[in-house]
């Protein structure tokens, strides 16, 4: 009973994720979570400590999930994504930093459907270790340029842009503090998605 309380626990806090979304640390917790349970069951029963400890370990789940709610906080727990390709360029630092090689990300481009280096504008190796793909001439190409009142400048880079383009376009639009913005994304074919704080979306 106590072990399923455990793990229900651990499924509840995470229940807004994809197994595929699990990071690093959401494994580290559930290790610790079962590890709990196997010294609960290989001991003598001390029922209250283990309350303790999943308590204490809740709250720093909790506290964790808080700090990841800011960019630059998921940014320290987390780590970010890799650009392994940018307009057509291997990006070698980025292969040894993740420990990848060639054929392990041709694995990846094939499973879905791009069969050559050629056809790669833009590969990006997502923290979960997802590989998104831009194809060259892609009109599905999008990018999230700002993020809670952060313009992510790796973003304006994927689609050869800059900070001064951007707030200029934004002005047009009748943003003139970034600051104010929740999100903006754009995309080639529908251009911008933008959703400030306190306003509706305008497109």
């Amino acid at each position: 009973m106590t072990s399923c309380l455990c793990l229900w626990v651990f499924v509840r806090i995470q229940s807004n994720k994809k197994m595929r979304q699990l990071t690093a640390l959401d494994f580290i917790h559930l290790f610790i979570v079962t590890n709990m349970l196997a010294n609960y069951l290989n001991t003598p029963p001390n029922i209250l400590g283990l309350i303790y400890a999943i308590a204490f370990w809740a709250v720093l789940i909790y506290l964790l999930e808080f700090l990841t709610r800011k960019r630059k906080g998921r940014k320290i727990i987390y780590g970010q994504s890799s650009p392994l390709i940018h307009n057509g360029n291997i990006n070698i630092k980025e292969f040894k930093k993740n420990n990848l090689e060639m054929e392990q990300l041709r694995i990846l481009l094939r499973e879905q459907g791009v069969y050559s280096l050629f056809d790669v504008k833009h590969a990006i190796l997502e923290i979960d270790g997802s590989l998104t793909v831009v194809k060259k001439e892609d009109p599905n190409l999008s990018a999230l340029l700002v993020d809670e009142g952060e313009i992510i400048e790796e973003q304006l880079h994927r689609i050869d842009q800059n900070k001064e383009w951007l707030r200029k376009e934004l002005s047009k639009k009748g943003y003139d503090n970034v600051n104010d913005l929740y999100c903006v994304e754009w995309s080639k074919r529908n251009g911008f998605y933008i959703k400030s704080m306190s306003e509706k979306t305008k497109g």
